[in-house]
């Protein structure tokens, strides 16, 4: 392929360059790896045999793009002339407010702490668009500006990232079938703050006419989120591993402690259960680490809950399909996987009721038979799991 095609990158972590890559002009598909730096800095999961993949890393960075399932972004795409949100995510150095990876120019004297925006403060253009809150004239479009989190902003729901007080919220939408997401997102959050489970806190708002949820990052200039898919994809996979066992020694090899981590494991399925979030997959739980020592810190706080309260089911019916823990097909038989729930102190049924029904009671087109039938699922979700809990610390 002509040099006049090929566009130069460093990918960094923070203010250390991990790899020189090459990419297509066009779409920014990788065509080579040409210099390795820190390779104990390249993203988890993107090495084979000690040195960086390329297949593995144009994966990384097609997680890292909007994906081509989000509302309205191929009209978003076609008024901007971009071939794809690769590119788009480019026009903002690949940067996000998960971590600490970034695209600099090759040569470029950028510096992370000029671009990161933990830091400095972004546009919210791209955001009203991508989010179908405005139109943009297509005279303005060549002033609109993309330095923005929003063009790496992983999930098929409409979203944006806002600035308030100096905080970093992420504003997330609703979709079909039942627009619930943004009130199953501050339910599952009422519900873990009254169990005193580690979780990231939702507020619900409306914003011309919509319903949003609201969620400040978790992750701050010096940590960064390591999605659970990246420790299996970093620690080979063994004969008779199961996804959990798998997952478990990837921790234990990280230095993390096996008990800890399945605790905080046996809390996240325990809550899955309870509220019937039937699509915790791993990409939308993981684990922090120190971006500057390489540590890792904890269990992350337990974060996108959306889709749960049988959003996508017209039927409110138990033991809905889940995809966490492929052996286990169902919410019932992953509960099965918990061994620990010595912490676990039930809600009472008026106390659960109440939480589930006031929030729900804003949503401006639920009937109340579906919502009666929710709250008796969770309240007999809530049995099942105190049943449990006697059978193990009988």
């Amino acid at each position: 392929m002509s040099r006049k095609n090929i566009e130069e990158w460093t990918l960094m972590h923070k203010n250390i360059p991990v790899a020189d890559i090459e990419l297509i002009k066009r779409n920014a598909t990788i065509t080579g790896i040409t210099k390795t730096y820190h390779i104990s800095h390249a993203p988890l999961g993107i090495t084979e045999d000690n040195e960086i993949s390329e297949a593995r890393l144009e994966n990384w960075l097609s997680r890292r793009a909007i994906p081509a399932s989000r509302e309205n972004i191929d009209e978003v795409l076609e008024n901007l002339r971009i071939q794809n949100t690769r590119k788009l995510s480019l026009r903002s150095y690949g940067l996000s407010l998960s971590d600490q990876y970034w695209l600099k120019p090759y040569g470029s004297n950028i510096t992370w702490d000029r671009v990161n925006f933990f830091q400095n403060k972004f546009s919210k253009d791209l955001g009203e668009m991508i989010s179908g809150e405005r139109k943009i004239p297509s005279e303005e479009l060549p002033d609109v500006i993309f330095y923005t989190p929003d063009s790496s902003a992983d999930g098929w729901l409409k979203k944006k990232w806002i600035i308030k007080d100096s905080k970093r919220i992420l504003m997330k939408g609703a979709s079909p079938l039942y627009k619930q997401e943004p009130f199953n997102e501050k339910i599952a959050s009422d519900i873990m703050k009254h169990l005193g489970i580690n979780h990231v806190t939702y507020d619900l708002t409306k914003n011309q006419g919509e319903y949003f949820s609201l969620c400040e990052t978790f992750i701050d200039e010096n940590t960064e989120l390591v999605p659970a898919l990246n420790i299996v994809m970093h620690e080979p996979q063994e004969k008779d591993d199961t996804r959990l066992s798998h997952l478990l020694r990837g921790c234990v090899n990280l230095n993390m402690d096996p008990k800890h981590i399945k605790l905080q494991l046996d809390k996240m399925m325990v809550v899955d259960y309870l509220i019937g979030n039937y699509d915790r997959h791993w990409k939308n739980f993981g684990f922090i680490r120190d971006v500057n020592t390489l540590e890792f810190k904890d269990f992350s706080p337990i974060f996108d809950n959306g889709a749960s309260f049988w959003q996508h089911h017209p039927h409110v019916i138990s033991n809905v399909a889940t995809q966490t823990f492929k052996e286990h097909k169902t919410l019932d038989k992953q509960l099965e996987l918990v061994t620990d729930l010595s912490w676990y102190h039930p809600i009472p049924e008026e106390t659960l009721h109440n939480m589930i029904k006031s929030t729900l009671d804003q949503h401006p087109t639920m009937l109340e038979d579906r919502k009666d039938a929710i709250i008796n699922m969770v309240i007999k979700h809530g049995d099942d799991i105190n049943r449990l809990k006697d059978r193990l610390h009988f």
